[in-house]
């Protein structure tokens, strides 16, 4: 488990933790007094803009070979949400982002592997109680992306070398902490980390590659408190 896994699942697990420890939270009535960190009634959208850093496994290794992380240039998405129950509320988040990993070989860069996609990505969010200025929630849910473009380019100076191979869809499985400010609700810090269940090179006999990302971004909620 690499040190960014291990560190999104301990921070996963600490408010899983807190919120155990303190009464379940019922949605924002706009005509009762607030329960802090509670969603809103009904839907809601947002704008969310972040850089994705994303790297290859594979196995088994090939000698000589080794995936290195790539930040990609941008991700965008609009988030919809949807209270149903106490403080969980299901989300759906449509737009396109840009995935990769470096390829080093023998200890040299060689060339970065650049993907432009298309995703879907849907689950279920779960408020926690405020702890101090930061109200915190988790997300858990899965997506897919439909890939649009596949190209090798050089390192640093983003120049096309070539195309290569990726496959057309890849699931996710996602998991992450949507941090917003108590006084100003409308903006989160939003971390993800999300797990490729798909083999990104099943024309390879004797190898399986699947992607294994990590996300920061800022999201605004349109028509906030």
């Amino acid at each position: 488990m690499t040190a960014s896994l291990r560190t999104v699942c301990r921070a996963v697990a600490a408010l899983l933790s807190g919120s155990l420890l303190a009464a379940p939270l019922l949605a924002q009535d706009p005509l009762a007094l607030p329960d802090e960190g509670a969603p809103r009634t009904g839907l809601q959208l947002a704008i969310q803009l972040g850089l994705p850093f994303t790297t290859y496994r594979e196995t088994p290794v090939v000698e000589g070979q080794e995936y290195t992380t790539v930040r990609g240039r941008s991700a965008f998405h609009v988030r919809a949400s949807y209270h149903v129950l106490g403080a969980t509320s299901v989300w759906l988040e449509g737009g396109q982002s840009e995935r990769g990993s470096g390829v080093q070989l023998n200890g040299e860069n060689a060339f970065d592997i650049r993907v432009n996609r298309w995703e879907l990505l849907t689950g279920a969010n779960v408020a926690l109680r405020c702890l101090g200025p930061v109200c915190p929630s988790v997300d858990i849910g899965a997506g897919a992306a439909r890939r649009r473009e596949a190209t090798l380019r050089e390192p640093g100076s983003r120049r096309i070398v070539g195309t290569t191979d990726v496959a057309l869809t890849e699931i996710s499985a996602i998991a992450g902490v949507r941090l917003a400010a108590r006084r100003w609700p409308q903006f989160a810090l939003v971390l993800r980390h999300e797990e490729g269940l798909t083999d990104l090179r099943p024309d390879l006999a004797n190898a399986t590659v699947k992607s294994r990302s990590q996300y920061l971004g800022v999201s605004l909620l349109l028509g906030g408190r």
